[in-house]
């Protein structure tokens, strides 16, 4: 399968594959061997619980590893959107005209022989290089010092640097994934349980949240297909539809699972959801009426094909190598029918 979702990833895409720590190591090569180690995005760390479980002797666990693949070096990192919280450390004390920034460093955190040199403040004075050296060349700093992105204190002995907020775009993707933005299992639940009325025909389902986070960061646009192998109640679907209602983008969706059943005694059997593949199509219709009753003044299509899987109307190969040559040659006559009588071109 994992061949298979290669084989499909456009250029620029990205798949992320969601596993515990049991597995975490073995997956990983795994996907080595498939992508190549070349291919390796990063591995995100997801806080999908925040109550300590378990006993004293053990270690609560509150996470799961989600690894990320590229298709090729044509995909790209999107940066997240920033919020009022992420800007926090830039202000504005000396009123500059340009607006809030924060301080910066000017040092080069690598070793730069050629851009050590004495760096001259606007009074003449001469400041001996750092270690590692300074991080632009003579001419970039002299300009950053015109400009005012670089600044001395009265004495001349301390440098700051700008970085104004007005210059930064988005913030970075970080590696770990905490459930207040992504949401956690619980939240899962919750958004589960009030489509469907209160029962929860799922038990482990993933929040909407960490599928946007990935879509985010993968840079899925209108017209992308986002296509899920292990559907479970098809969250991904609803990230997606949730995701057009937002922007007006037609980003689409594949959803692929097994007809699993339902136990008798669960509450989704109950309500008439004998299988995954069923409770999967269930919260897309409902999924779809919510997102649209919520929208005001525009719409959005939620509308979806649902396929099941048969058996086939191709006559089965099923001969072995010591076949007698009239024998095989009836069987190839053979294949130029249906296997059923009823099947239709």
């Amino acid at each position: 399968r994992l061949k298979l979702a290669r084989n499909l990833l456009s250029e620029d895409g990205v798949i992320f594959v969601s596993i515990d720590e049991n597995e975490d190591a073995n997956l990983r090569l795994l996907l080595d061997t498939v992508f190549g180690a070349s291919n390796f995005v990063g591995e995100f760390i997801w806080q999908h619980s925040v109550q300590p479980k378990g006993y004293t002797n053990t270690v609560s666990l509150h996470h799961n590893m989600i690894l990320a693949y590229r298709r090729g070096e044509a995909f790209e990192l999107h940066a997240l959107e920033r919020t009022a919280e992420h800007n926090v450390n830039y202000r504005n004390p000396d009123n500059d005209p340009r607006g809030p920034w924060r301080a910066g460093d000017v040092r080069n955190a690598l070793y730069r022989p050629n851009l050590k040199y004495p760096l001259e403040t606007p009074s003449g004075k001469l400041i001996d290089p750092p270690e590692n050296g300074w991080r632009w060349s003579k001419e970039t700093m002299a300009a950053k010092i015109a400009s005012g992105e670089i600044s001395f204190d009265v004495a001349e002995t301390k440098i700051t640097r700008k970085i104004y907020l007005d210059t930064v775009e988005g913030r970075a993707v970080e590696s770990i994934w905490f459930g207040k933005e992504v949401g956690v299992t619980r939240d899962a639940a919750r958004e589960l349980k009030s489509l469907f009325g209160g029962i929860l025909p799922f038990d482990t389902p993933k929040p909407v949240g960490l599928i946007e986070r990935m879509m985010q960061i993968a840079g899925v646009g209108s017209g992308d297909f986002v296509l899920d192998f292990f559907s479970g109640s098809a969250t991904t679907g609803h990230a997606v539809v949730a995701a057009n209602a937002k922007d007006g983008g037609t980003r689409r969706h594949i959803q692929v699972q097994l007809p699993e059943p339902t136990g008798e005694n669960t509450e989704a059997y109950k309500a008439g959801l004998r299988t995954l593949a069923a409770i999967a199509r269930r919260r897309l219709e409902l999924a779809g009426q919510k997102v649209a009753a919520e929208l005001t003044g525009q719409s959005t299509d939620t509308g979806f094909r649902a396929y099941a899987l048969t058996d086939t109307n191709f006559t089965k190969w099923n001969v072995t190598s010591q076949v007698e040559s009239g024998a095989l040659e009836q069987h190839l006559l053979s294949l130029r029918d249906s296997a059923e009588d009823t099947a239709t071109p």
